[in-house]
């Protein structure tokens, strides 16, 4: 779902990134220029999509939060953010991407690379970068707050909304 939240500035992009998502990210910016920044809470998804988000932050100057979870193609466009915020309890998890059944062609380890590559764009450690896609599909690699911000994923933590 997407909302509009603290006097129209965030979006708040919560579940999976489906099909059109990065489109209608972008419908909703258009309308409200006034938008500073994402928060994203997803399990992830569509990686197309999750890169489509990362392009847009980007294009947009947005910062990024997560107030509960990022997993997956959401810590793409997460990292893509200009200031980067987990909330207190949030949590981001990285895992090798999985060949879908609808596009049984795809190859993994060149979209990885391409996901890759906007996390050495955004400034975050190498040492980190080649843990990202270490787990396989079925696992997930909860790096804690420390290294977040260490590795430069994470600029604040403990992020509020506030009043």
């Amino acid at each position: 779902t997407l909302d509009l939240i603290k006097q129209d500035t965030l979006i708040h992009l919560r579940g999976p990134y489906e099909i059109g998502i990065t489109n209608n990210v972008s419908d909703l910016i258009d309308r409200y220029p006034q938008v500073t920044g994402i928060i994203l809470d997803s399990v992830g998804g569509q990686i197309y999509e999750g890169r489509g988000l990362a392009r847009i932050i980007r294009e947009n100057k947005l910062q990024t939060i997560s107030l509960e979870q990022c997993l997956s193609s959401c810590t793409t466009a997460f990292v893509a953010g200009t200031t980067r915020s987990l909330g207190t309890n949030a949590r981001l998890g990285f895992h090798q991407y999985k060949t879908y059944s609808l596009i049984p062609s795809i190859n993994v380890d060149n979209e990885q690379a391409k996901d890759m590559a906007i996390f050495v764009n955004q400034g975050v450690a190498p040492e980190f970068i080649d843990k990202i896609f270490m787990h396989p599909p079925e696992g997930m690699w909860w790096p804690e707050i420390d290294e977040l911000v260490a590795a430069g994923v994470v600029h604040q933590t403990e992020f509020s909304l506030g009043n």
